[in-house]
């Protein structure tokens, strides 16, 4: 399933132009790449950005701008962190252009649901049922780490997992981003399908 704002990007980036983002090595044997941009067809607008984490990114994001007067947009998504961050840090101005949410679906059934911050024993778990929510496997301990992982258990057994994960550096807002994976093998089965939100709220 693909949220609306994000099929819009990705629908951009099938059409956009890559552009390498590449670091001269030390022994002048030419360049390694750290990351690249990706700009619409029309080349106003950057859609997806990326470098690794040791990298300048608002030199980068600037230096490249300056090259390409022609770009006048920046799209991102609350999710994308580095391209967001790198432009608030440029203090560019910006505009909230749309919001997706999930269609409420709500159930009359009594719901046990009872949530709890994970911890370092239930690694193995979330390994299990990552479905491309962590991108590594390392990432997983450093959330719980940061208090943004929970369980959801229904009568002492893990059904899922949700993550309040901040969508900027906390010196602009407070702001999270919530989402929520039931498990496979407790899919289709009633209530943890039709209204998870409601045992998240807590969030």
């Amino acid at each position: 399933m693909v949220d609306s704002q994000e099929l819009y990007i990705e629908m951009m980036c099938n059409e956009a132009e890559a552009y390498d983002v590449l670091e001269e090595l030390t022994d002048a044997k030419g360049a390694e790449k750290i990351g690249y941009l990706l700009v619409s067809s029309d080349k106003t607008t950057i859609v997806e950005f990326y470098c690794t984490e040791e990298c300048d990114t608002v030199a980068i994001l600037r230096s490249f701008i300056e090259q390409h007067p022609e770009i006048t947009t920046i799209l991102t998504m609350s999710t994308t962190q580095q391209l967001m961050n790198s432009c608030l840090d440029m203090g560019l101005k910006y505009e909230v252009v749309g919001a997706n949410f999930r269609d409420w679906q709500d159930t009359q059934e009594s719901l046990s649901l009872q949530s709890r911050k994970a911890l370092e024993s239930d690694y193995n778990y979330l390994k299990e049922n990552n479905e491309e929510v962590f991108d590594y496997d390392e990432q997983i301990n450093e959330w719980i780490s940061n208090g943004w992982v929970y369980i959801a258990e229904n009568e002492g057994q893990s059904v899922g997992f949700g993550l309040c994960t901040p969508t900027l550096k906390q010196e602009y807002n407070e702001t999270a981003d919530i989402g929520i994976l039931v498990a496979s093998e407790h899919r289709h089965q009633g209530p943890t399908t039709r209204s998870p939100t409601n045992c998240w709220v807590c969030y």
